[in-house]
């Protein structure tokens, strides 16, 4: 049931203001991925984590989440240049929701070199 509620929390919002071209059943299974990855560093994070370092390990997480593992800075060209980056960038969750968005997005549009 929190998954569920995860998914829609983010999956409603998301489909609203970006509308995207995908089913609701698509959406779905890309937003229930996300939830799932994203709960699962959470937990992992406040289990190995002592409570005194909570707030600075969160705001750490999430600077590095949205920020690096998004693909905007470092570049992909140079995430891929140095062995930690590349590993880091392969398991962002960030990273292969947006790649699934972009080609669900583009399979249903007519290719301009067909």
């Amino acid at each position: 049931a929190g998954l569920a509620l995860h998914v829609l929390a983010y999956a409603i919002p998301f489909a609203d203001v970006a509308q995207p071209n995908l089913t609701t059943a698509e959406l779905a299974c890309l937003f229930a991925g996300i939830a799932w990855c994203a709960s699962g560093v959470g937990y992992t994070c406040s289990v190995g984590a002592p409570p005194s370092l909570s707030a600075v390990l969160c705001g750490f997480v999430i600077c590095f989440s949205t920020g690096f593992l998004a693909g905007n800075a470092p570049t992909l060209a140079e995430a891929r240049s140095s062995w930690p980056l590349r590993a880091a960038l392969a398991l962002s969750f960030g990273r292969w929701s947006s790649e699934c968005l972009c080609v669900a997005a583009l399979g249903r549009e007519p290719s301009a070199y067909q």
